[in-house]
C-alpha cells in the first residue's frame, strides 16, 4: 500500500526519503538514508529493480496513478511484469542478494536495496521465530517474493462493524507517531506459506497481514540463518499502522532500515531513531 507522506530527506535525485519502524526494536539495528544519487544498475539485483521501476513508469506513461486503487487492467499488467522479472532473476540463479542479507538476533530486519518515486525494493531477513506485527500498507501495492527458506503470511480483516477510535497513549518506541484506541476486531482470513521462487501480493483492499519465518522451511547445510524475502512496495510507504489487539490500540509508525543500499548504520555519518522492522 493518495501517495504516503514524506518523512526524511531524499536519498536520491528523483525520490522522497525513506522510512523506518517496528515495535520494540532496539535502536542498535537502525539506520537513516544517505543522499547519494542512484547509479546505473551494476548488479543483477539492481537490474531487477530497474526492470520493476520501468514497469511502473510504463503505467505512468499510460496516465495511471500508482497505488492500490489503480485501474484493474493496469494492476494486472504490473502483476505480470513484476512476477516475470522476479522469476527471471531466480531462474538465472543470481545470488548477489546474499551480500546484503544480514540478520539480527532481536527481530527481523529490513534492508533497502533501492527506491524511486514509484516504488521501493526491500530485502527482509527473518531468523527462526521472528515475525512482523499485523499491519496495513498505506494504500500501496505489496509484492512479497521469497529468495531463501520460507515465510508464512497471516491475513486478517477488520470485520463489518465500524469502530470510532480516539487518541490514546502511544508507546515510547522508535518511529512512533501516534496511537488510537480501540483496536478493531481482527478476523483471521487464513494462513499461507510462501516458498522460494514464489510471490504473494496484498493491498489494503484485500486486508491486513503479518509475516513470520516458516521455521520448518529454514535450516539445513549451507542454508541462511532463516528466511530471506524481497519486497516491492509501490508507492514507497512513509507511514504504517500496526494493530495491537493485546494493548487495544493501533500505532502509527515510520519505517526504517538496517542498511541502506548495502551501507550499515555504523558506516554512516548520521543515524536515525527509526527502527528497522515493524
Amino acid at each position: 500500500m493518495a501517495p504516503p507522506e514524506v518523512l526524511l530527506a531524499p536519498s536520491g535525485a528523483d525520490t522522497a526519503a525513506v522510512l523506518g519502524a517496528r515495535a520494540g526494536a532496539p535502536t542498535a539495528c537502525v539506520a537513516v538514508p544517505g543522499a547519494a544519487p542512484r547509479a546505473a544498475p551494476t548488479t543483477p539485483l539492481l537490474q531487477l529493480f530497474a526492470e520493476v521501476d520501468a514497469a511502473f513508469e510504463a503505467e505512468r506513461a499510460r496516465g495511471q496513478t500508482i497505488g492500490a486503487h489503480q485501474a484493474p487492467e493496469s494492476a494486472a499488467r504490473l502483476h505480470g511484469a513484476i512476477r516475470a522479472a522476479f522469476q527471471k532473476y531466480v531462474a538465472e540463479g543470481h545470488a548477489d542478494w546474499r551480500e546484503m542479507a544480514r540478520f539480527c538476533e532481536e527481530h527481523y530486519v529490513r534492508h533497502l536495496v533501492e527506491e524511486s518515486a514509484n516504488c521501493e525494493m526491500i530485502l527482509i531477513c527473518w531468523k527462526k521465530g521472528q515475525a512482523s506485527r499485523i499491519h496495513n500498507h498505506a494504500q500501496s501495492h505489496c509484492w512479497l517474493n521469497v529468495l531463501s527458506g520460507g515465510v508464512e503470511e497471516l491475513r486478517f480483516t477488520t470485520g463489518d462493524s465500524p469502530v470510532e477510535a480516539g487518541p490514546t497513549l502511544a508507546p515510547r518506541l522508535p518511529g512512533v507517531i501516534a496511537a488510537t484506541s480501540p483496536c478493531p476486531l481482527l478476523v483471521s482470513a487464513g494462513i499461507s506459506k510462501v516458498a522460494p521462487g514464489q510471490t504473494a501480493y496484498i493491498n489494503d483492499s484485500l486486508g491486513l497481514h503479518a509475516v513470520r519465518c516458516d521455521d520448518d522451511a529454514c535450516g539445513g547445510p549451507g542454508a541462511e540463518e532463516g528466511a530471506v524475502s524481497l519486497h516491492i512496495y509501490a508507492p514507497p510507504i512513509r507511514r504504517v499502522r500496526l494493530y495491537e489487539p493485546e494493548a487495544d490500540r493501533v500505532v502509527v509508525r515510520a519505517p526504517g532500515f538496517r542498511t541502506i543500499r548495502g551501507v550499515a548504520e555504523e558506516e554512516m555519518e548520521e543515524a536515525s531513531l527509526l527502527s528497522s522492522s515493524l
